[in-house]
């Protein structure tokens, strides 16, 4: 479906495009997701170099993960609703990820329009308050629900198994862990001007934007 919606895309000539989140790419440590997401993040490479080959104007917009997946359960796979007695902590929960609300993310990207600053580049968004790792999330929402939580802590090696056991699509959420939360593919590196990375943090400062904590409270 998305290569038809993009090919009609381009065959209309617009004079710019602006591609959400295609921050993975194969043959970095962005690709380093092991053979486990169905080619979830193999299709980001194929619309990026698809968007390159147009020699249209595109602003790329990694803005992490939008608060809709994983927060509401506080990262707990298979959960509606975050826990309130004990919790499950991936990794050693120190690994940071970005969480970004939708219609922020849509702000942001308003913005770059017939912005040169981010002509053919790539904007990240790292928002204040909301790159935060697991041990970050729990004690923000233990704060909230005014109790201590009982912590097990899950290695990345039990995650993979557990992926592996798990049947597709109900495996994706923990892929998306394993990639953030393990792997750190949203925070472990700095973004770099001469390799056509931009913040949009920084950009546009006058954006107001939901932090982590102000969606936990909608979770109360």
């Amino acid at each position: 479906m998305w290569e038809e919606s993009l090919r009609l895309a381009i065959e209309s000539q617009p004079s710019h495009v602006s591609v959400y989140d295609l921050q993975v790419e194969q043959g970095t440590k962005f690709g380093n997701v092991p053979v486990l997401d169905h080619g979830f993040y193999s299709k980001k490479s194929e619309i990026r170099r698809l968007v390159e080959s147009s020699n249209i104007p595109y602003t790329y917009i990694c803005c992490g993960l939008f608060m809709r997946i994983l927060l509401p359960s506080l990262v707990q796979p298979g959960l509606q609703s975050p826990p309130v007695d004990k919790v499950t902590v991936f990794g050693d929960g120190d690994v940071k990820a970005v969480f970004v609300n939708e219609v922020d993310a849509a702000a942001f990207t308003i913005k770059t329009i017939d912005d040169p600053r981010t002509l053919n580049k790539t904007l990240y968004l790292r928002p204040s308050g909301n790159v935060c790792s697991m041990n970050d999330l729990v004690e923000m929402w233990e704060g909230k629900i005014e109790k201590k939580l009982v912590k097990t802590f899950v290695t990345e090696s039990q995650l993979l198994e557990k992926i592996k056991e798990t049947p597709y699509p109900d495996d994706m959420e923990m892929v998306f862990i394993y990639s953030v939360f393990i792997k750190g593919h949203h925070t472990y590196f700095e973004i770099d001007e001469s390799c056509g990375g931009v913040n949009g943090t920084e950009l546009y400062p006058d954006v107001k934007y939901m932090t982590v904590s102000e969606f936990l409270d909608t979770l109360l």
